[in-house]
């Protein structure tokens, strides 16, 4: 066909090339958009998201300490005194508890633990038919903690009930068993002046 018949071509039109303003700025608009995108899914998968980035130079922040005890603390009180009053049994049920990990030995940790607190029970009160738990409560209101301006009997008396139960399930039960025992460093801790109580009234029984 001769120039008169034919049509003019179009142009065509690409972002950036031959594009009109509109075309442009909402071609930029999605680019900026997708990289902020890019960033943010960065931010999140390395846990800074809305954080600064720490600068080269500068102190680390500290972290928090998220430490907990795998083992029972040994208490130079209890040693003392268990070391005046010469009972065989128990220094070495307390000894064991001090020395063995509360996460590969569970079950073993709350009998041990049981064992311990029922011959102390035993030692120090006439009553023997009553679990150590009355036998201590008995004691805790009567005597040792008659006075609790601090409040720490509730959470004694909850302690030694945690010792017994967890400690009677694994000794009796065929299919019960403790299978993470680190609650009991936090009880010895918190009993701490329980046992000297008691200790101090079985040294005197001598």
């Amino acid at each position: 066909m001769d120039q008169k018949g034919s049509k003019t071509a179009e142009p065509e039109v690409r972002a950036g090339i031959g594009a009109t303003n509109d075309e442009a700025a909402s071609n930029e608009g999605g680019h900026q958009s997708h990289s902020a995108g890019t960033q943010n899914q960065g931010e999140a998968a390395s846990g800074n998201l809305g954080l600064p980035p720490h600068v080269e130079g500068e102190p680390v922040p500290p972290k928090l300490d998220k430490r907990v005890d795998s083992k029972i603390r040994q208490s130079q009180e209890v040693v003392n005194r268990l070391n005046q009053l010469g009972s065989v049994k128990l220094t070495q049920l307390y000894s064991s508890l001090c020395r063995i990990s509360l996460i590969e030995h569970p079950a073993l940790a709350q009998i041990g633990a049981w064992a311990f607190f029922e011959t102390l029970s035993r030692l120090i009160f006439a009553n023997a038919q009553a679990s150590f738990v009355a036998n201590f409560r008995s004691e805790m209101n009567q005597v040792w903690y008659k006075e609790d301006p601090k409040k720490k009997k509730q959470s004694i008396a909850h302690a030694l009930e945690h010792i017994s139960n967890e400690g009677n399930c694994d000794k009796h039960c065929a299919t019960y068993v403790t299978v993470d025992a680190r609650q009991l460093a936090v009880r010895f801790d918190l009993l701490e002046d329980l046992l000297i109580f008691a200790l101090d009234r079985a040294i005197q029984m001598k």
